[in-house]
């Protein structure tokens, strides 16, 4: 991983809260694999609020917020 870091400009995330530190890539780490590199990550709860640090998926965010149930609906 830290190979592709070294050359990557943009770092794209999915696991859960605090995973990449769990796996020695904190935000120093990253940093100084490569300067430039753009870190960002998709959360499916967001970032604050009482489910920040929960694990999820597509799927469970569009029934927590009612898009399953209005695509059921065929709004």
């Amino acid at each position: 991983m830290e190979h592709l870091i070294k050359d990557a400009d943009v770092l794209v995330w999915g696991y859960g809260p605090g995973s990449l530190n769990r796996l020695g890539l904190d935000e120093a780490t990253l940093q100084s694999l490569n300067p430039n590199l753009v870190v960002t990550y998709v959360s499916c709860y967001g970032p604050e609020g009482p489910w920040a640090k929960r694990k999820g998926w597509e799927q469970l965010a569009q029934t927590c917020c009612g898009a399953a149930d209005l695509a059921s609906r065929g709004a």
